[in-house]
């Protein structure tokens, strides 16, 4: 379960540059993955932690 928890994130992206790659050029997929990077980014920063620890958030 765990294996496949890891990998299919990893063939979906996977999935998606080679998409972006084939429809757009090289440089493109540079660019795709600075805005995912900046996506994630802006997700974990929702995330409040300000009030409990690391600890305390990831044992729920």
């Amino acid at each position: 379960m765990f294996v496949s928890t890891v990998q299919t994130p990893i063939a979906l992206g996977s999935l998606a540059s080679g998409t972006v790659v084939d429809h757009f050029r090289i440089a493109s997929t540079m660019h795709f993955g600075g805005l995912t990077a900046v996506l994630s980014l802006l997700v974990i920063m929702t995330f409040s932690t300000r009030r409990a620890s690391l600890k305390d958030v990831l044992d729920k």
